[in-house]
């Protein structure tokens, strides 16, 4: 009727719908993550999260990623509660503190597939190997939820680790093995004699062997650096070659953050008499180049089977000094993308560094000072 009052009501998302919405995340995941990473000091993830031992991190991020809804329907047939708790004899970290689950949970077998994943330990029957390919297919969609929400509460070290926790799901490597086992039949065994063997020919140099180090080195060397750490088949070695060559030579070409003044024209209305008045405010833009100069195809070199997209997803993390995030985007590098460039308006902090972090392959992460611009803009 004429004397009904209707009032508009505007309904805004939280950050956390958003995420869930994007990502296709049932609601109860995207509010797990946020509370156990913003866990109180007396919480049991707290400490877990917190402390500088990167295992305990990743254990409790891989433990939280099990937990989420998502793997809720992860099937636990007849007996297999048997088959998970004799796995789990034969993996690292166990199912203990306040998250312990039956063995008879799919969050707890989610946990112990993950680990046989990145273990490379076998799979105890064939059922075990169409779990974890539906366990490792929804995990990429669940990981890029959590770094965001991670990111989002300004957590730097979580977030970084949950990065590394995506590279590990990609190469199915344990968390402390060389980036260099992720080149096929690199054993630990050959991964230790190639830093051997690389240390004595570059007694000067004091780093470890890197992915782009065998890069940028002849083909010839590389055969035989193999070759002499006792990767003795022909055919292996022709095809740890062939991955070498395709490591994406993707770097961080500049970063720069230009604070610009600018003067805005408003007009002063607290007075009687309107008059124009001008004030200063300063826009932070932070601006990133990055350089791809791969000669192949873009593309996982490794062993990464079950990754479908062939362009490569990368974060841009932007923090203030060593201890402090202060703005997260994620970047696709297409094949033949030779530059991309990010622009990044910042509200209040001026970052300091930025850093280049693959989601699918350890040892290229790149990080570099951001050099601060002033301009004058009228």
């Amino acid at each position: 009727s004429s004397n009904r009052i209707i009032e508009e009501v505007r309904i805004v998302p939280t950050y956390l719908c958003h995420i869930a919405s994007f990502y296709y995340l049932d609601y109860t995941t995207v509010s797990l993550f946020k509370k156990a990473l913003a866990a109180p000091k007396d919480s049991y993830f707290y400490g877990f999260l917190r402390e500088d031992d990167e295992e305990a991190r990743l254990f409790t991020l891989a433990k939280l990623l099990a937990d989420a809804t998502e793997y809720s329907e992860v099937p636990v047939r007849h007996n297999e509660e048997l088959i998970n708790a004799e796995l789990s004899k034969v993996l690292p970290w166990e199912l203990t503190g306040p998250l312990e689950a039956s063995f008879e949970s799919p969050h707890a077998k989610t946990f112990l597939l993950l680990q046989a994943h990145w273990k490379g330990v076998p799979m105890p029957i064939k059922d075990y190997v169409n779990d974890t390919k539906s366990v490792l297919d929804q995990a990429p969609r669940v990981v890029n939820a959590m770094v965001e929400i991670a990111a989002k509460l300004s957590l730097l070290r979580q977030t970084f680790s949950v990065m590394r926790i995506s590279q590990l799901i990609a190469q199915a490597r344990w968390w402390d093995d060389p980036p260099i086992m992720q080149i096929p039949y690199v054993t630990f065994e050959i991964a230790m004699k190639m830093e051997m063997l690389w240390k004595k020919r570059n007694e000067k140099c004091n780093s470890s062997l890197r992915l782009l180090d065998l890069m940028r080195i002849d083909s010839r060397d590389v055969e035989g650096l193999l070759n002499n750490a006792g990767m003795r088949n022909v055919k292996h070695r022709n095809v740890a070659g062939r991955a070498i060559k395709r490591i994406p030579d993707i770097q961080l070409a500049s970063a720069e953050c230009s604070i610009i003044e600018v003067n805005r024209s408003h007009i002063e209305t607290d007075t009687d008499d309107l008059s124009l008045k001008e004030t200063t405010v300063y826009q932070k833009v932070v601006s990133v180049v990055i350089k791809n100069d791969t000669s192949s195809n873009v593309g996982l070199p490794f062993s990464s089977s079950h990754v479908k997209s062939k362009d490569l997803l990368c974060w841009i993390v932007l923090t203030k000094g060593n201890d402090r995030l202060v703005a997260l985007q994620s970047v696709v590098v297409g094949r033949n993308q030779t530059e991309r460039k990010i622009s990044l308006e910042m509200e209040a902090v001026v970052p300091t560094h930025v850093h280049l972090v693959f989601s699918s392959i350890m040892g290229l992460d790149i990080s570099m000072p951001i050099k601060l611009q002033t301009k004058t803009k009228v």
